[in-house]
């Protein structure tokens, strides 16, 4: 690992190899159409943003972009299986991830096409499906260990991104300034509708040795923090939580590294980690309570007063959903496009107007990790969290190698989250795709150490 820091150009931890023309070239179409499918999804997550600064007519476009982005998935997959295909060592999934992708996508296409059966919006139908062919699509592709020498740099890219975003949708903060008080007004922020655009930071953190430069070092661990003053002022429970346990698993990993010898004294990382943290977080701090004083003291307070209520509404909606499922619905669930109804204690009705049922219903759910259930009943809850199941029966496997470890704590946190918050659904892609990349890098026939995927070989 030595030599990991000292063998790549600028700032980036990607250099491509060169194993012949057209293996160059399918790797650079790829990872064009990567970022064009990527910076898609990033427009549609943020079309709230663009709808306040451009009109409504952004709406559209994002839409299209969202779902039309899709068709650029069989480019994509053909060029990095081609590239894999033709390097020193072929790869690809172990074949018990093969037979559940395969057994997961035919069971999405007859769920699609029951969906239809059904009569359900096609708008509906299409975001279900969409997602899961994005996460089978990444699975596939995290397999794929050239893969991870383009990804890396368009994830930073659109987190920056996403942050300059949610900076700018902070216009409004003297609702803030000028209301020191514990209730949730932050959520009329333009940046709490665009906060799903920075969800790509953790990955981002947990694998931040594979850059060599202090900068780039100091500038995710400033967006890993502005993450977790945005999730604050939002009052979001589990996001505040997800956080630290992210810091938590970042400082474990730097002890792990140091043990390992994963830092170089050649690098620009090394030894001075946690003094670089300290150096960034103790100021930003500062600002922090200087910039909003009393203001994120009131929403700090309203946080912890929410820690202490509970919410019920969320279980509730879990249950609501179960029990509307009807006989052999247990079993198959509703397809995609399939809702249920939803009143809460309150006599609150939750969800939109289902056109060809005349009734007000949810399609998605707050507890994501049911999400299956609804939309193909106890058996896609089965066959979708079967590639879970392969990945941990074999935990200690991944354990030792840095990017392993940090792949397996990354899936596992967030599957923590999906008790509480959303997945499987659009507004939540990029939870859906980096779940996918780091469950197809666990499930590869060969799976390799971080130096080598970086330095594009696979020994």
């Amino acid at each position: 690992m030595a030599n990991l820091v000292t063998t790549h150009q600028a700032d980036s931890p990607i250099k491509p190899y060169q194993d012949s023309a057209r293996n160059n070239s399918h790797w650079q179409v790829g990872s064009l159409f990567l970022a064009l499918f990527m910076f898609a999804q990033f427009f549609s997550l943020t079309r709230n943003f663009f709808i306040y600064s451009y009109g409504a007519e952004v709406r559209g476009l994002a839409t299209i972009a969202s779902f039309g982005s899709i068709v650029l998935l069989p480019i994509i997959l053909f060029c990095y299986h081609t590239v894999s295909v033709e390097g020193a060592k072929k790869s690809t999934l172990k074949d018990s991830a093969q037979l559940w992708l395969m057994i997961l996508f035919i069971s999405v296409v007859v769920l699609t096409a029951y969906g239809f059966f059904q009569g359900y919006a096609v708008s509906d139908i299409l975001a279900d499906t969409s997602v899961y062919l994005i996460f089978i699509a990444f699975v596939i592709l995290g397999s794929i260990h050239k893969l991870w020498q383009s990804i890396f740099t368009i994830l930073l890219v659109i987190t920056v991104m996403g942050f300059v975003v949610n900076l700018l949708g902070l216009q409004n903060i003297n609702l803030l300034l000028e209301n020191n008080t514990s209730d949730r007004i932050a959520r009329d922020l333009l940046a709490y509708k665009s906060r799903a655009a920075i969800d790509i930071w953790p990955i981002l953190l947990l694998t931040i040795y594979i850059w060599k430069s202090r900068g780039v070092a100091m500038l995710i661990f400033t967006m890993a923090f502005f993450a977790l003053i945005l999730q604050i002022l939002f009052q979001k429970r589990l996001p505040v939580a997800e956080v630290i346990a992210f810091y938590f698993i970042f400082f474990l990993s730097i002890s792990r590294n140091r043990k390992q010898q994963i830092t170089s004294s050649q690098g620009k990382m090394g030894k001075g980690l946690k003094l670089n943290l300290v150096l960034i977080l103790i100021p930003l701090g500062i600002i922090t309570i200087l910039f909003l004083g009393p203001s994120f003291e009131g929403q700090l307070t309203g946080l912890v007063n929410r820690y202490s209520i509970g919410d019920e509404s969320r279980i509730g909606e879990a249950v609501a959903m179960v029990t509307s499922l009807q006989d052999w619905e247990v079993l198959t669930g509703r397809g995609m496009g399939g809702y249920f109804e939803y009143t809460d204690k309150s006599g609150y009705v939750w969800g939109s107007y289902i056109d060809n049922a005349k009734v007000i219903g949810k399609t998605t759910l707050h507890v994501g990790i049911l999400m299956p259930m609804l939309k193909g009943g106890v058996y896609l809850m089965i066959v979708f969290y079967a590639g879970f199941i392969l990945v941990f029966q074999k935990l200690s496997l991944y354990t030792f190698d840095y990017f392993s470890f940090a792949a397996i704590a990354y899936v596992t946190v967030k599957l923590f989250v999906f008790l509480q918050g959303g997945f499987l659904i659009m507004a939540s892609v990029f939870d859906v795709i980096l779940v996918g990349l780091c469950l197809g890098h666990l499930l590869a026939e060969n799976t390799v150490k971080l130096q080598n995927i970086i330095k594009g070989t696979t020994k």
